[in-house]
């Protein structure tokens, strides 16, 4: 018989600063009125950061792995 371990997840880690960061964005939004953001300040402010990140210049958000652009 074998026996049964438990695995422990991983917790991700996040400074306290990055942490303050993200909740001033997210009030931001929250306040905002406008949860999707399709378009708005931070989905092109993703989409620069993460172009940058990546080495490429441009990259584009979508709203699932499904869409399609033409």
């Amino acid at each position: 018989m074998t026996e049964k371990r438990n695995v422990q997840s991983a917790r991700p880690f996040f400074p306290n600063e990055d942490i303050e960061s993200i909740l001033v964005d997210i009030r931001a939004v929250l306040g905002s009125g406008r949860l999707l953001g399709i378009g708005g300040q931070y989905t092109e402010k993703f989409e620069k950061m993460f172009a940058n990140y990546i080495g490429t210049k441009y990259a584009l958000t979508t709203n699932s792995g499904t869409s399609r652009f033409r």
